[in-house]
């Protein structure tokens, strides 16, 4: 398991298919609204705080090949090409001048160096320092894609849960309305007070700030919703109206809680970045340590 967190397709693989089986559970089939598994496959390509975990992970497992330069033979060629004025005192003053192309020397000079690190403990050091950084990298992209699971899935259901009060918001502000028109009908005819019409236009006024309120949430839930996914959703898919109740197997709270001692990546994050401290410890402790070179 530890290794194999350091592989993206095993990771967005198992990740993938809890979230497709989560927006499977919850929502409803529609043909022309978003499900929940829609929604987040969008959110895996459109929101920025998972896109910046994975760019920092693709860019921090470039350090293990990086580390193996130290390990690895090293060679460069070097050259060089000039002429030199040929310095002989011998040569006549009037040769010199006609003959001018003869007394200058072409140098040329051409050099390949090649290294091989025979004992080197800083670079060896410094490679195991790397795959433990590394690992450190890879659970907490695969965390941030967990923690996609949540946000998106937040998101959505709070798009919801604004959309169902706005609509009982709407339905009370309707009643609250057939109300207020028969007490002033009743007003009319001397059945009802002034104070009746007044509480009843002051309930009335109530309710529409409550319903702009409410309309503002949705908006906003939408646009939170839009954070995660670039987009803007018409129609979203209604929750099941029968969830199964699943009990957890097995039911022993502290079964689960040392399972998710060995497996949250969030944990196991800082497990890794617990030993490549330890180990840049010995990379530095490693400085002083002689190296031998061929």
């Amino acid at each position: 398991m530890m290794d194999k967190i350091t592989k993206r397709s095993n990771i967005m693989k198992k990740i993938t298919k809890i979230a497709m089986a989560l927006g499977c559970f919850l929502t409803a089939t529609s043909v022309l609204a978003t499900n929940l598994t829609q929604v987040y496959q969008q959110a895996l390509v459109s929101d920025p705080t998972f896109q910046t975990a994975r760019s920092q992970w693709l860019a921090d497992r470039e350090d293990i090949s990086i580390s193996r330069a130290g390990v690895l033979p090293f060679f460069d060629i070097s050259g060089f090409s000039g002429r030199s004025v040929n310095n002989d005192t011998n040569v006549a003053f009037g040769d010199l001048i006609n003959q001018r192309s003869r007394y200058y020397d072409n140098i040329a000079q051409y050099q390949l160096n090649l290294q091989q690190p025979i004992i080197n403990v800083q670079a060896w050091s410094q490679i195991k320092y790397s795959k433990d950084y590394v690992k450190s990298s890879a659970a907490t992209y695969a965390f941030s894609a967990q923690d996609l699971i949540y946000r998106s899935s937040s998101a959505y259901l709070a798009v919801l849960q604004a959309k169902d009060v706005l609509r009982y918001t709407t339905a009370e502000k309707e009643a609250i309305a057939s109300e207020l028109d028969r007490t002033r009908q009743r007003y009319k005819v001397g059945l009802a007070t002034i104070t009746d019409v007044e509480q009843s236009k002051s309930d009335y006024d109530a309710i529409v700030a409550q319903e702009i309120s409410d309309t503002n949430s949705l908006a906003v839930s939408k646009e939170k919703l839009r954070e995660i996914t670039g987009q803007h959703y018409k129609k979203l898919a209604k929750l099941r109206t029968k969830l199964p109740l699943v009990t957890p197997n097995p039911a022993d709270i502290d079964a689960w809680v040392r399972e998710a001692q060995k497996l949250n990546y969030d944990l196991l994050a800082a497990r890794y970045n617990l030993q490549a401290a330890q180990e840049y410890i010995s990379v530095q402790s490693a400085a002083r340590y002689p190296t031998i070179t061929a």
